[in-house]
């Protein structure tokens, strides 16, 4: 499969944060119908075999109502969809479990979303209402003699609304003010704990080991720096591995978190990656105790031996009322 198709067949969540912006990613969808794009993939793909993989990029925009049903992905659809994971070197767990029905006038259509997005969705597009698809076409699978298509979901939003919510959470996008570092203006002040709190619905963290998130939630923190260090164990460093292959992150950035530092969110005790060129600033400027304003972004979280760990990079630190940057950050993935 071609290199481009793989970059936005992954993209979990198409916002901005990572490698591209999100209006640039979304242009890449052109307006069509589903009757139209499956007419032409079945024009070039004479195949008749059980499982029929795209060669070439199918990617939709296209406005259906949602009728409020959802069903398991039925198992030749998921063969399908752990064969494509598996060749694409991507984990199990990314593998979507439901899908959900759409109508077009008298047609309707049975789509795949993924685990990380359906809640949203759910919360967000009433039964019986419209809603603009952003789609992909991966291919087909035969089921009862005939080619049924596996289409993901890969962002969705409401007609009313400019463009997709982002943050997955409905809210607009807040910009910085004067108090936020030259070229952080999109690091929004809010909390750790907020953060894991919005992500930790338990119908989506009991059907998986592993999220992975488009939208990186730019974030200014303060919290307590503790100056204890440690290397970035192995099964972290391997997530942070996923942002290259899964959303095209240059790896000589992934490269820079080598090591994570202790800090305290009010009691709560948070390992976080530090870029390595930012480690000597914060032992020379902060002092055990003292309070710091990080700039963070959230890339996730893992399931290890049965406890759920978020996974956050650290860009940019500030103390209180210092109004340059330490000169050893890199302004993060979305920069």
């Amino acid at each position: 499969m071609k290199p481009h198709i793989l970059k936005a067949l992954m993209l979990l969540q198409v916002c901005v944060g990572l490698a591209a912006s999100q209006e640039d990613i979304l242009q890449q969808y052109s307006p069509s119908t589903i009757p139209s794009m499956t007419a032409r993939f079945l024009a070039t793909n004479k195949k008749n075999s059980d499982q029929v993989f795209v060669t070439q990029s199918y990617m939709i925009k296209t406005r259906l109502a949602y009728s409020g049903s959802s069903r398991s992905v039925s198992e030749k659809k998921r063969a399908f969809l752990a064969k494509w994971l598996k060749d694409n070197q991507y984990p199990e767990a990314m593998l979507p479990r439901d899908e959900y029905q759409f109508t077009e006038g008298d047609r309707s259509y049975w789509l795949v979303l993924q685990d990380i997005v359906a809640p949203h969705f759910v919360q967000e597009i009433k039964p019986g209402s419209a809603v603009d698809l952003y789609i992909i076409l991966l291919g087909s699978v035969k089921e009862d003699g005939n080619p049924a298509f596996v289409i993901l979901i890969n962002e969705f939003k409401r007609p009313e609304d400019e463009r997709p919510s982002g943050p997955r959470t409905g809210k607009p996008r807040v910009w910085g003010d004067e108090d936020t570092l030259l070229g952080y203006e999109r690091y929004v002040p809010r909390t750790l704990r907020e953060i894991i709190s919005s992500h930790s619905d338990p119908k989506t963290l009991n059907k998986t080991d592993v999220l992975m998130t488009g939208d990186t939630f730019p974030s200014r923190v303060k919290v307590t720096y503790t100056g204890s260090t440690r290397k970035v164990s192995p099964i972290k460093k391997q997530h942070l591995d996923m942002l290259v292959v899964s959303f095209d992150v240059d790896p000589t950035l992934i490269a820079k978190y080598e090591t994570e530092m202790l800090f305290m969110e009010g009691p709560d005790e948070h390992w976080l990656p530090v870029q390595k060129d930012l480690i000597p600033f914060f032992e020379k400027e902060l002092t055990k105790g003292e309070e710091v304003t990080l700039y963070a972004e959230w890339v996730g979280a893992r399931k290890i031996d049965d406890k759920w760990e978020w996974v956050f990079i650290v860009n940019e630190f500030q103390k209180p009322k210092r109004s340059t940057i330490t000169g050893g950050g890199w302004g993060g993935l979305g920069n």
